[in-house]
């Protein structure tokens, strides 16, 4: 089995971010960590991300997503992106797999006081052509979590999770692991300061 790592070090490394409530994996470039499940009633955002993995295939995608709290410490959500890449002279755009997901707050009692965590688990669905590359043709199932931590005058943060594909083993679409650690300093109550290393 062959597998494959991305370091991210230029999109996500250093940014400023307006602070939102989210369901981590389903926005993997988006810089930070969320812990929190937020009191409104929906969040949503837009993230665009532009890059180039190790072997040579340029990406660019448009994805838009969309949560909501419920009872007690639960968020549940859902994302759609658009894709397009270049890969070797061939290009291909359009929809990829849809994701549904889901995030739980960890109690109090679980963690240091001063300490933030979280569980999540989600599906993508195979809405993205498989014969295009832009999605695995099956199913992808996602866990993870993650912890915020206090680091002197920051807040660092580590997060990990495993996506397996029930299809696409033979694509770019394999079994992922993705791990993130990085920093946050608080500017405002809308504003961020986030810098990390995201290895996939």
């Amino acid at each position: 089995m062959r597998t494959r790592a991305f370091v991210l070090t230029g999109v996500a490394l250093l940014a400023f971010t307006l602070a939102h409530a989210r369901i981590n994996h389903l926005e993997p470039w988006s810089p930070g960590y969320d812990a929190g499940v937020p009191d409104r009633a929906l969040s949503h955002a837009l993230n665009v991300f532009i890059g180039n993995d190790a072997q040579g295939v340029d990406a660019t995608e448009f994805a838009y997503t969309l949560t909501t709290p419920v009872r007690g410490n639960w968020e549940l959500g859902g994302g759609v992106s658009y894709l397009s890449y270049d890969a070797q002279g061939a290009s291909e755009s359009g929809l990829a797999g849809l994701k549904l997901g889901a995030k739980r707050s960890l109690d109090k009692g679980f963690l240091p006081a001063s300490w933030k965590g979280s569980l999540e688990a989600g599906l993508t669905l195979p809405t993205g052509d498989d014969d295009k590359g832009l999605g695995a043709g099956g199913f992808g199932v996602f866990g993870g979590g993650g912890l915020s931590f206090p680091i002197e005058a920051v807040r660092g943060y580590l997060q990990a999770g495993y996506t397996v594909y029930t299809k696409g083993s033979d694509t770019r679409f394999r079994n992922t692991l993705r791990f993130v650690a990085g920093a946050e300093y608080v500017l405002s109550d809308e504003w961020l300061l986030t810098g990390d290393l995201r290895l996939f």
